[in-house]
């Protein structure tokens, strides 16, 4: 059951005796029939924090082993209501091939995002899969979110004086 090449392999016939070889060698395939296995990529979420990067990390999945190397290639993008902005909230990751060595069902993407001591609401990015060989994609997109760790800022409280009369 695990996908593979079809495979061939020869018969030869020599030395024979009392008769003739008309045809000395046969080759015979044996066709897989096994099913390429699908790719699928899961949500994640991080707290972006407030200095440096935090890393949000997708894992691509495999349905089963493959006999096969497996390749996907992926990007990330902006997405969702409240996106996220490469360049200031992740760093942004361009079309990449992934590979799967055969047997390999799991590989992990790493997204740095930038952290800030800035309130704001959460946020959305993508991880997008696309062109895959020897497999199917089964989840074309990985949402990330980036929750918003900040406070709100307090406002300043304003002096209110007391009037006097005279």
């Amino acid at each position: 059951m695990l996908d593979e090449a079809n495979e061939t392999y020869s018969l030869v016939l020599a030395s024979p005796v009392n008769s003739t070889v008309l045809k000395s060698k046969g080759v015979g395939t044996i066709t897989d029939d096994d099913s390429a296995p699908t790719i699928s990529v899961n949500d994640v979420s991080v707290e972006e924090g407030n200095t440096g990067t935090v890393n949000m990390a997708f894992t691509l999945t495999l349905s089963g082993a493959s006999g096969l190397p497996v390749t996907v290639k992926y990007f990330t993008g902006n997405f969702g209501t409240a996106r996220a902005t490469a360049g200031t909230d992740y760093v942004a990751l361009p079309a990449t091939t992934l590979t799967f060595a055969p047997g390999e069902t799991s590989k992990v993407v790493n997204v740095a995002v930038n952290s800030d001591m800035v309130h704001e609401s959460d946020e959305t990015l993508g991880l997008f899969l696309s062109m895959a060989a020897n497999a199917t994609i089964l989840d074309t997109m990985g949402t990330g979110t980036i929750f918003d760790d900040d406070p709100i800022a307090a406002a300043t409280p304003v002096a209110v004086g007391s009037a006097q009369s005279t």
